[in-house]
């Protein structure tokens, strides 16, 4: 599991807060067939696209490319808002481009607030806005980061990390079933192992998902 970040950090004095405005580029071993699925999903649902280049997501553009590359594919982005061909350089396994975190002393993490935009899965374009909420908490027994993201009222998608095991869940029974069939599958958990020793990925729970949501409910009726 691998996180990489790119933006800036303001911290208020009064009333003692932080906020954190960036880029998150999130790379996991998955299931292929599943992270198609997932991008699949989301560009099959319209809508708000993002404008990557007022977004701090040209940061990760110029770390992660030589500079006659950046330059054209900033053209490219200024020109018609995506890519021609997608670099693989920048693949990620999900790559956010626009995301606003700020502490939250209740259950003592960053949390997103507002819209969450997507820029790619895999080598995927989605630059999208989507719902959700994204969440890094520091624990004794080991960090998490959890990431949903609501398609709409019926679709949904759920990752959790924690302890080097992803665990993942959707309201989409095909993105499920390709998950469960992965942890079935030798080759596959092989591949997986060589990878990233001591990770692994795994089908999660719906009551998973239902008790992290339901922590923010309870805040906000507080």
């Amino acid at each position: 599991m691998k996180i990489e970040s790119y933006g800036y950090v303001d911290h208020y004095v009064i009333p003692d807060s932080t906020l954190v405005q960036c880029a998150l580029m999130i790379d996991f071993p998955f299931s292929e067939p599943g992270l198609q699925r997932f991008s699949d999903q989301l560009n099959a649902i319209n809508l708000t696209g993002i404008k990557l280049m007022e977004t701090n997501y040209p940061m990760f553009l110029r770390a992660a490319l030589p500079e006659a590359e950046f330059t054209r594919v900033k053209g490219e982005l200024d020109l018609m808002g995506r890519y021609r061909k997608f670099p693989d350089e920048l693949a990620r396994s999900i790559a956010i481009a626009d995301v606003k975190l700020s502490w939250d002393s209740v259950t003592k993490s960053y949390v997103s607030t507002g819209l969450i935009g997507v820029a790619s899965v895999g080598k995927v374009q989605v630059n999208k806005y989507i719902k959700g909420i994204v969440e890094f908490s520091r624990k004794r027994n080991g960090d998490e980061f959890t990431i949903y993201l609501e398609l709409n009222q019926n679709e949904w998608f759920f990752f959790n990390y924690r302890n080097k095991i992803m665990n993942a869940f959707s309201s989409d029974l095909t993105f499920n079933d390709i998950l469960r069939e992965a942890a079935q599958s030798g080759a596959e958990q092989k591949r997986v192992k060589n990878l990233a020793k001591g990770y692994m990925y795994s089908l999660g729970t719906e009551r998973k998902k239902r008790d992290f949501l339901r922590k923010f409910e309870q805040e906000e009726t507080e």
